[in-house]
């Protein structure tokens, strides 16, 4: 579906974590939030690019993450989609895309300049998975 998105003249790269962790957000609007990113990676790149998509674990310490943020320190699973092309215009096609990250509890930065082109780092908190502990309960088979 991305390469269909993406078209003939961008080059489609992704570097997935093998190990991802698990967010909580609905696969729907996590499909939707890819694709506006997509459309967007598109549309800055009239004359062709390269699209990066990336996934991988981040841990965010307190001593790192600014006070005044409202990003907090935790565990986070980060998606980072770089547009690289011949022109950057980081405004357009960006209004829905904090929307949906905000509706999934994360947290969003952007940049874009004309070397780098335009960065967008998505940071869905981390669910972590129940192992209950709990001693075995004495049920009898009737």
């Amino acid at each position: 579906m991305l390469r269909n998105l993406a078209g003939e003249d961008i080059d489609l790269q992704t570097a997935l974590s093998t190990r991802i962790g698990l967010v909580f957000a609905n696969s729907q609007e996590l499909a939707q939030l890819i694709s506006s990113l997509m459309a967007s990676s598109r549309e800055i790149l009239p004359m062709g690019g390269t699209v990066s998509i990336e996934t991988s674990n981040v841990e965010i310490e307190p001593s790192t993450s600014d006070p005044s943020a409202e990003m907090r320190p935790g565990t986070y699973v980060l998606l980072t989609v770089t547009a690289d092309g011949c022109s950057v215009h980081p405004e357009r096609r960006t209004g829905s895309i904090p929307t949906m990250v905000e509706r999934m509890g994360g947290w969003l930065e952007t940049a874009g300049t004309t070397q780098s082109g335009n960065i967008y780092k998505i940071y869905l908190p981390r669910v972590e998975v129940f192992s209950p502990t709990a001693p075995e309960s004495n049920t009898a088979e009737i």
